[in-house]
């Protein structure tokens, strides 16, 4: 920041303070000089010996010129604010007003009095003001028609070449009828519909601006729907408008500089301009590198991922390869050892199912030989002791009777092997299904086992793919190649880039860039 920039900052921000405005000070007048119509000269306070310099310009010299005896020594009251002084960024007060007594003038108080009023009220607050439009078309000027302040907005505006419409509104600006005349001007620019209005006189004294200093002006202003600048006397004349206007400036000619310069805002946009399109022009250079750097970096990124993954499915379909070869194996020495001992199982059934059949058997013949020789003892016995008829119906008898006893040996004897061999076949059966249960088990363990490997290589390959895509969606993104290929186009004058019809004259050459090549042309009709 430069000094004078400081400077300007530090003398708006005192000017600004409302409490460092509209100030009476007390003191002892020391070293007064007269030049050129302008007073200089010092305030001291008797009790600490603080002095403080102060300035009396043209527009107040006639007004406090015989108000005092300008003598050193002499005990005075002066009214006005602080600023900075010239280059040299010292602190000079500003008079506007000085008594030798210690009465402050009755229109003093009623300013005072007016001020805190409006204060208490908000109608000063930063918040209530409406915004200046950055570009009006449309100004309404309120200010006598013969006063010098219009005189200035007209050569202010030929200087700028501003192209913006002015209205005037005329009315009074100093008197007791001025506040009525300038609240009824102000009332119909408002319904007029501009972008902008400048409440505007030249310097005079206090008396000459008290007029601004209304309170149905001031209130006027504040309920006003359109923005408002007010520009009443010099720098150094602050009035209650001032307070309540959205902007003030500090001259007729100061709120005319506030609108656009034309040629100000030509040099500027131009400035502006070639200022884009070097740093356009830089940001699609170091883009371009950026994207080629990118591009190494993302391919190699790629390459390494592929390998990489390559690498972690070889190792996993290995590892799950050996898993299975072991599992199998096991499974397979495990249905051997059970097929082994089921073999042995059934054939030990088998043995003791033949061992009782045999048993069974033996047992039954045994038993019909030993009721065969009881039955033959007593025909023996009989026969000596029966006649032959009798002997033959005894034999009939007793054959009868084996007959029937055969027959049930028969019967029991082909139940009991029935009863075996059904047992025996549901115990093959049972054995049979049991071994088919548990290799149709470890089947489907196997196909299970088959499914989960297949829909984690499945899985580990989709989200491998999927990054893929997303990594080649992410190159795409930044390659301008794709912009050309939906039709669109770049054009450039000598090596820079078009943005503007106003950038090219007729018989200019540029260069025309599509996505599959770029041809030259000379400009014939804008």
């Amino acid at each position: 920041m430069k000094v004078s920039e400081l400077l300007f900052k530090i003398k708006n921000l005192l000017e600004g303070n409302l409490d460092l405005r509209d100030i009476w000070l007390e003191g002892q007048l020391s070293q007064p000089k007269f030049y050129n119509q302008t007073i200089y000269f010092n305030i001291k306070d008797e009790q600490t010996d603080s002095i403080l310099g102060c300035f009396v310009g043209r527009d107040y010299f006639q007004k406090v010129l015989n108000k005092l005896e300008w003598k050193d020594g002499i005990k005075l009251k002066i009214y006005g604010f602080i600023s900075v002084w010239n280059k040299q960024g010292t602190f000079k007060f500003i008079v506007q007003d000085a008594e030798k007594d210690d009465g402050l003038g009755q229109k003093f108080i009623e300013l005072e009095n007016l001020k805190k009023k409006l204060l208490s009220e908000g109608l000063f607050d930063s918040k209530y003001k409406k915004k200046i439009p950055l570009y009006p078309e449309k100004v309404g000027i309120i200010t006598s028609l013969n006063g010098a302040a219009i005189h200035d907005i007209f050569k202010t505006m030929k200087n700028n070449g501003s192209l913006v419409e002015l209205i005037i509104f005329p009315s009074l600006v100093q008197g007791d009828a001025a506040p009525e005349s300038l609240v009824n001007a102000l009332l119909e620019a408002d319904d007029w519909g501009l972008d902008l209005m400048i409440l505007t006189r030249g310097g005079g004294s206090f008396e000459d601006l008290y007029c601004f200093n209304n309170e149905q002006l001031a209130r006027t202003i504040f309920q006003l729907k359109t923005p408002i600048i007010s520009a009443v006397g010099h720098e150094t004349d602050i009035t209650i408008a001032d307070y309540v206007a959205d902007l003030r400036a500090s001259t007729p000619t100061q709120s005319i500089n506030e609108l656009p310069n034309f040629y100000q805002e030509q040099e500027r946009l131009i400035s502006i301009q070639e200022q884009l399109i070097q740093i356009f022009n830089e940001r699609i250079q170091k883009n371009l590198l950026d994207l080629s750097n990118y591009n190494d970096f993302i391919h190699l990124k790629i390459q390494n991922l592929i390998q990489q993954s390559q690498k972690d499915i070889d190792s996993f379909v290995n590892q799950l390869e050996l898993q299975i070869k072991n599992q199998i194996q096991l499974n397979q020495n495990f249905l051997t050892t059970l097929h082994s001992e089921l073999f042995n199982i059934l054939q030990i059934t088998f043995q003791k199912s033949y061992n009782q059949l045999d048993f069974f058997q033996n047992h039954i013949k045994d038993f019909a030989i030993s009721i065969i020789s009881i039955h033959k003892k007593e025909i023996d016995k009989f026969h000596e002791d029966l006649n032959i008829y009798q002997f033959f119906n005894d034999l009939k008898s007793q054959e009868n009777f084996l007959q029937q006893i055969q027959n049930s040996l028969q019967i029991h004897l082909e139940n009991t092997l029935i009863s075996n061999k059904q047992s025996i076949e549901n115990h093959i059966n049972n054995t049979c299904y049991f071994m088919q249960n548990i290799s149709k088990n470890e089947w489907e363990k196997l196909k299970a086992l088959e499914t989960e490997i297949n829909h984690f290589i499945f899985s580990i390959l989709s989200n491998e793919k999927s990054q893929l895509k997303n990594i080649v969606l992410e190159l795409d993104s930044h390659n301008h190649t794709k912009i050309l290929e939906k039709g669109y186009s770049i054009t450039l004058k000598e090596g820079k880039i078009l943005k503007s019809i106003q950038e090219i004259q007729n018989e200019d050459t540029i260069q025309t860039f599509l996505k599959d090549g770029s041809f030259e042309s000379i400009v014939k009709k804008i």
